[in-house]
């Protein structure tokens, strides 16, 4: 087993000498001693915000309580590269955030882990208490989704946010956590309604300060926004990537990080897909047999408020847990049946159980290869 960066660079190296099936039926029992785990943690599942483009969760009053913060800072804080807090809901909105933040800062500085600590917020619940809290907690990055700085358009994306107000957080946010404290930078979803304003968004998020921009591909959505999907074999999206690699220089002379999605067409290289630096994937070319296999399983946990366990952030149902993180020690629930049984299949090319049978992105067994599973975001 690989410490994080050559763990990576041995997935990509295999996948594109046709050896990944075999080097991962190698690696099948993980060492989870190691920090090499990306988690995703949804501390509570209330958000506040009825984004078109978010997929449905379960519903529930439930926020993860100080048993489960004491376990994942003790079982999973010292296996993790980085822990994210927030994926699918709000993690401003849980009623002990100072004291889970402190939790986590605390045991990260006691046991030496390296974890990066960052948080995930639409920036629409802060206020005066939450901006100070962030800015002091001792994260090493906050990100803030902020899809277009279009106010009509984030209106339609984010209610009941407003633009204008989460503008004014954002700046302040920015102005109490220059000096020493945590980066703040910018996630947007590419999508058909924010196309348009990329250039316009980009110049106001420099002007106001945030040291990186993030842009991804929608490539699913519910039914009713359906329409906001950016598909790679679409008319024009060529076009898209091309304004793209434009908006770097733009970015380079703002002195604003900028990492996007380019399109690398069926017979282009063959990146581990997983992993997505600078890659967009789309259900329509995922269909597509591919000589790689999703590796989320490997590497990636996401746990929710409950302290149920998941290998990735497209599955949220009870059914398809690894395990409960409040009932189960980490090594247990990532090399337990579940887990190993899902690898097992993933390396052999076939069809999955469970929920990932209904991920647009799933492993497809076709014509004795290895086949693509895409990249889970």
């Amino acid at each position: 087993m690989h410490a994080l960066p050559s763990w990576r660079a041995e997935l990509e190296r295999a996948a594109r000498e046709a050896r990944l099936a075999a080097f991962l039926r190698e690696h099948e029992r993980l060492d989870p001693r190691l920090a090499t785990w990306r988690v995703v943690v949804d501390l509570t599942w209330r958000c506040g915000l009825r984004c078109p483009v978010c997929p449905p969760v379960e519903p529930g009053p439930a926020a993860a309580d100080a048993a489960l913060l004491a376990r994942l800072a003790a079982e999973v804080l010292p296996r993790a590269a980085d822990i994210s807090l927030g994926c699918l809901r709000e993690p401003l909105l849980h009623p002990a955030l100072a004291e889970a933040l402190a939790t986590l800062v605390a045991a990260r500085r006691a046991a030496g882990a390296p974890a990066q600590l960052v948080l995930l917020t639409s920036g629409a619940p802060l206020d005066e208490s939450r901006t100070e809290l962030l800015a002091h907690a001792g994260l090493d990055s906050v990100l803030v989704s902020i899809d277009t700085t279009h106010p009509e358009t984030y209106a339609r994306l984010r209610p009941p946010a407003r633009w204008g107000r989460t503008r004014r957080k954002l700046r302040e946010l920015v102005r109490r956590a220059a000096g020493g404290g945590p980066r703040i930078g910018v996630q947007a979803l590419l999508t058909r309604s924010t196309w348009p304003w990329l250039e316009d968004s980009l110049g106001e998020l420099a002007d106001l300060g945030v040291s990186s921009l993030h842009l991804t591909q929608l490539t699913q959505a519910p039914p009713a926004a359906g329409r906001e999907v950016v598909r790679a074999t679409e008319p024009g999206f060529g076009s898209l990537v091309r304004r793209l690699e434009r908006l770097a220089s733009v970015a380079r002379q703002r002195s604003l990080s900028l990492s996007f999605p380019t399109h690398a067409g069926p017979a282009g290289p063959e990146p581990t897909p997983l992993f997505g630096d600078g890659q967009v994937w789309d259900e329509d070319t995922l269909a597509e047999d591919r000589p790689a296999v999703c590796v989320a399983p490997w590497f990636r946990l996401r746990i929710d408020p409950r302290g149920e366990t998941f290998p990735c952030n497209q599955l949220w149902r009870a059914e398809d847990s690894w395990g409960n993180l409040g009932e189960r020690g980490f090594e247990e629930i990532v090399n337990g049946p579940r887990a190993a049984g899902l690898r097992r299949a993933l390396a052999r090319g076939q069809e999955p159980p469970g929920g990932c049978a209904r991920c647009p992105y799933r492993p497809r067994a076709g014509r004795g290869r290895l086949a693509m599973s895409g990249h889970c975001v």
